[in-house]
């Protein structure tokens, strides 16, 4: 385990028996507080298939409305353009491997035309 800050999207852990996307609505609202109206599937990946067979599901969420965070979690939050996320991402100030595919599979799909309307309009607002 790294000792250090670090900074990552949402995701950990689920049970076999939960789905995919119920785990990562629950991860969601555990480690944010926030639900989501909208997800996107992009892929999954392996997350050290040498090692283990954890499987990472990785979903794009807006929509986002309040619930709770959870007492336990530590998190700082931060909002910033998806353009400035892929610089972090490339220059290793993201670092976290699922949190970098996550975050140029959007920037590959945004280039593409393949996301959903309702995700472009978000991407193009700049956060406060």
């Amino acid at each position: 385990m790294l000792d250090c800050f670090t900074w990552q999207t949402v995701r950990g852990g689920i049970p076999l028996e939960v789905s995919a996307l119920d785990g990562a609505r629950q991860e969601l609202e555990e480690e944010t507080g926030l639900r989501a109206d909208h997800w996107l599937h992009l892929f999954d990946l392996n997350a050290s298939p040498g090692l283990t067979d954890e499987i990472c599901p990785c979903f794009v969420a807006w929509g986002l409305g309040d619930v709770r965070p959870e007492q336990h979690e530590t998190i700082t939050q931060r909002r910033l353009p998806l353009a400035e996320a892929v610089s972090m991402a490339l220059a290793g100030e993201i670092a976290d491997a699922s949190s970098v595919a996550l975050i140029l599979g959007v920037q590959m799909q945004l280039s593409r035309g393949e996301l959903p309307a309702s995700l472009l309009v978000l991407l193009r607002q700049v956060p406060e």
